[in-house]
């Protein structure tokens, strides 16, 4: 993206944005590290359960006082604000109606809830873990988070419930084992519920977000309509000029951002996708062949991509650590097999 911004800002005379070439660099610095460290010392680094745990309960403390103590909005504002951020001048005048948690996006929030919630669900089993990350998704509002777990969830009972290997399963079951897991399920769906009710009785437009479990294709009517989608400038932008992209550079009309897979496309064209294509394909082939074994951190995978159409974090810190998070598991899995 760097070359190709100076080039494009070269052709047509204008200037070049330093701070995107800077959250270039960190991105790839900071992943180049972390995953040295897999690779040097697999048994050393941080686990990823305890820390994500932390981070989940820091991040609802949060989102609890931005939500139902209004006075904490300045708060907020002064931690998290950055030129451009409209959110948080939004949520300044208006007060928070979405979790933002201490990313300062509520967009950004719900990224990571739903990969905490693929983690937990798929590598680690850990309840806790599912169950809050459910909490901090609803609390952020994130259509990227409501139907990217629908997804995952799916995706993981097709994997598990396999005809041969659940009929197995059942068999093994006892009445009260059935019973006592139906219960336990729904104890969790009746808090779920009551919170729903809760912060729609608050005026928080949850319900909006729920709703599009059952018509997932309006998310999308705000970026891609055909008439006034604020992504079709960006669409028109990069078939203009396919192959190499515009780097950094600013195009008047186009906004770019909201969606990972576009971004790309825009800033490095065709050239740019394809490596990003080839720099994923270990992660996702060694995900794929661990499914044989049971080990489903491929939905980890899927998440992160899921992550892409809903949001522009290619190159955010967040994204650097769910990369570290993905190498590790199938790491630690690889070497436990082997």
């Amino acid at each position: 993206m760097v070359i190709v911004s100076i080039i494009f800002a070269a052709i047509n005379s204008s200037g070049l944005n330093y701070i995107g070439f800077y959250a270039c660099f960190r991105f790839v610095i900071i992943t180049s590290l972390l995953i040295s460290l897999v690779d040097k010392f697999p048994n050393k680094v941080v686990n990823p359960e305890r820390l994500l745990l932390v981070i989940i309960g820091i991040n609802l403390l949060a989102c609890v006082f931005q939500l139902f103590q209004p006075a904490c909005a300045s708060l907020f504002y002064n931690l998290y604000w950055k030129p451009g951020n409209a959110p948080l001048e939004y949520a300044l005048e208006h007060g928070f109606v979405r979790g933002y948690g201490t990313f300062g996006s509520p967009i950004v929030l719900g990224v990571f809830s739903l990969f905490t919630f693929s983690y937990f669900l798929s590598v680690k089993k850990n309840f806790y873990g599912i169950f809050l990350s459910i909490i901090l998704g609803l609390l952020a509002l994130s259509k990227t988070f409501i139907l990217g777990s629908i997804i995952i969830v799916l995706l993981y009972l097709f994997f598990y419930c396999r005809k041969a290997n659940f009929i197995m399963r059942i068999r093994k079951r006892t009445i009260f084992s059935f019973f006592r897991v139906s219960l336990f399920v729904l104890f969790i769906v009746l808090i779920l519920y009551v919170l729903v009710l809760y912060m729609d009785k608050q005026g928080i437009p949850i319900l909006y977000y729920i709703n599009l479990i059952g018509d997932p294709l309006a998310a999308f009517v705000t970026r891609y309509d055909a008439s006034d989608g604020n992504m079709i400038p960006l669409i028109e932008a990069f078939q203009t000029n396919p192959v190499f992209g515009y780097g950094d550079s600013d195009l008047p009309g186009v906004f770019v951002g909201d969606t990972s897979f576009f971004v790309i496309l825009y800033s490095t064209g065709l050239i740019g996708f394809t490596l990003m294509i080839l720099f994923f394909f270990p992660f996702v082939y060694h995900s794929l062949i661990n499914l044989k074994w049971k080990n489903y951190a491929f939905l980890v995978v899927v998440a992160y991509f899921i992550s892409y159409i809903g949001t522009n974090i290619y190159i955010m810190p967040i994204s650097s650590f769910i990369i570290y998070t993905m190498y590790l598991s199938n790491k630690r899995f690889f070497n436990s097999v082997s």
